[in-house]
């Protein structure tokens, strides 16, 4: 009996030893990693891609609030401009598991810049850049005139892991 105790202690005090030893993973912990991102102005877009701005969301799959009420300044490279067709890459500074929705601006023929969520009828759909499935990822806008608004909108967007 004194046997059966002395190992049931013992068991106990090594569950207790081996529970407490592991530590707790909070937001804290959560190390930014980069995520490779090819952005690509779809070649039937009517205009070229000049500014990116990101709003920093959270984590992903939820309707979040922004973490932060500020937009980024423009994060494509001095003078990179995206035509229809083409596309950039880079690197965003997103944790594993959260997104950022993205606003854009563009250049019309006659050279002026129209950023779109600023126009009469400013665009206010949710675009997303999610890191999520893989530090790669792949995000596509379609960009279209409303001869009726004379505003410019999106008729299409994607957002998926991995490079194409």
């Amino acid at each position: 009996m004194k046997i059966k105790s002395l190992i049931y202690s013992a068991l106990i005090a090594f569950g207790v030893m081996f529970f407490s030893s592991c530590d707790d993973v909070d937001d804290e912990d959560i190390v930014e990693s980069n995520l490779q991102v090819k952005f690509i102005n779809e070649a039937s877009s009517v205009v070229t891609i000049v500014s990116i701005e990101l709003l920093p969301m959270g984590k992903a799959g939820k309707k979040n609030d922004p973490l932060t009420e500020n937009w980024s300044a423009n994060i494509l490279p001095a003078g990179t401009k995206i035509a229809p067709g083409a596309h950039a890459m880079f690197n965003l500074k997103i944790p594993n598991l959260e997104w950022s929705k993205y606003q854009i601006g563009v250049e019309d023929g006659d050279g002026n810049t129209i950023r779109l969520h600023e126009q009469a009828v400013p665009v206010t759909d949710e675009l997303p850049i999610t890191h999520w499935g893989s530090d790669d990822r792949t995000v596509s806008v379609l960009v279209s005139f409303n001869s009726q608004t004379q505003c410019y909108y999106i008729q299409g967007w994607i957002d998926f892991a991995g490079i194409e």
